[in-house]
């Protein structure tokens, strides 16, 4: 059953209030994200963004990490680069979170997840991967997807050189890194894929908003949430102009849409109150529910899409402690494993 955080109701309309503890910042990000959004090309969107990168919180490990770069091969002949954090001083295999970053599938990439790998790499005590899968809208559905579970494949065939444990993964991200993280447990599942244990899916875009199945969901919040700070509806429309020019109904670019969620991993999913996207995220954690996964719900009343930029809201350090300690209480609950090599 959806446990944690704030159930399911009949109107989420509430939800959209802005919260007090935000209403300080509005004006700086509405600044801030106009300035971004004010491009003639998608490099310059992409540029506008890796510019406006902030520091990391204090909350954020400064050591007792070590990082690495793989690259993998794509069934295409092309290969990704492939971020590895594994603890500094442990030995042996570990388990792993597999993350998809976020940025609309067309802006962004490894450091844009970078606090929540850190964070969950040093005080829940696994290895993260970071794929930099190919964006839109040079590589439109299904490149991005096809790269991140094509990279979850190369990992797990070199699992015994990379330390991980392959029975022991975790797939997710933010946003559309979300997105994709959700088709890859849907993909994983379809295809006979065992190792995946859990997702995380943080903020996430599980539709496009023409195909909202809205007689069997409540899904307000695109309009509600039409004026929001930071990604508004017509920006996360834009979005998926990108990455789904002819809006298919695929599952695995509408993971919502699955006709079926049974047998997926158990969930966390995280969803912000002021954002366009948070009633996809309510009716995703609707769905596994229905399909008996078990799912973890966590809402942050009146705030928007990408909150966690303003590293001082106390919600920021709570967003990402709870997908360090999500993870620590799933794997704390599975049987230690023991793997040659």
């Amino acid at each position: 059953m959806v446990t944690a955080g704030t159930m399911v109701a009949p109107s989420h309309s509430h939800l959209s209030q802005i919260h007090p503890s935000f209403v300080g910042h509005v004006q700086d990000v509405n600044v801030a994200f106009d300035k971004i959004w004010t491009f003639q090309t998608v490099n310059e969107l992409r540029k506008n963004f890796s510019g406006a990168r902030v520091n990391y919180p204090s909350f954020a490990p400064t050591q007792g990490y070590v990082i690495s770069h793989e690259r993998a091969p794509l069934s295409d002949g092309t290969d990704m680069e492939i971020r590895v954090y594994r603890p500094e001083n442990k030995k042996g295999r570990l388990p792993m979170f597999y993350v998809c970053h976020g940025g609309g599938w067309t802006v962004g990439g490894h450091d844009s997840e970078a606090i929540m790998n850190l964070t969950s790499c040093v005080q829940a005590g696994i290895t993260v991967i970071s794929v930099d899968y190919r964006r839109a809208p040079e590589h439109p559905f299904p490149t991005p997807m096809n790269d991140a579970f094509e990279g979850l494949l190369w990992v797990l065939d070199n699992a015994a050189s990379l330390q991980v444990d392959p029975s022991k993964v975790i797939v997710g991200g933010s946003s559309s890194g979300a997105n994709l993280a959700a088709a890859v447990a849907l993909r994983a599942r379809d295809s006979g894929l065992q190792g995946i244990i859990g997702q995380v899916l943080n903020i996430p875009a599980l539709c496009h908003p023409k195909h909202f199945p809205t007689s069997k969901y409540e899904l307000l919040s695109f309009a509600q949430n039409k004026d929001s700070p930071t990604t508004n509806s017509e920006r996360m429309q834009w979005f998926w102009d990108q990455y789904l020019p002819d809006q298919n109904t695929h599952a695995y670019a509408n993971p919502l849409l699955a006709s079926s969620h049974s047998g997926l991993p158990p969930c966390l999913i995280q969803v912000a109150g002021m954002d366009p996207l948070r009633d996809e995220g309510m009716a995703y954690a609707s769905a596994l529910e229905v399909a008996d996964v078990p799912t973890t719900l966590k809402i942050f009343p009146g705030l928007p899409h990408g909150f966690i930029m303003i590293l001082t809201l106390p919600q920021t350090a709570e967003y990402y402690r709870n997908v360090v300690e999500w993870i620590s209480q799933l794997l704390g609950a599975l049987q230690p494993t023991e793997i040659d090599g």
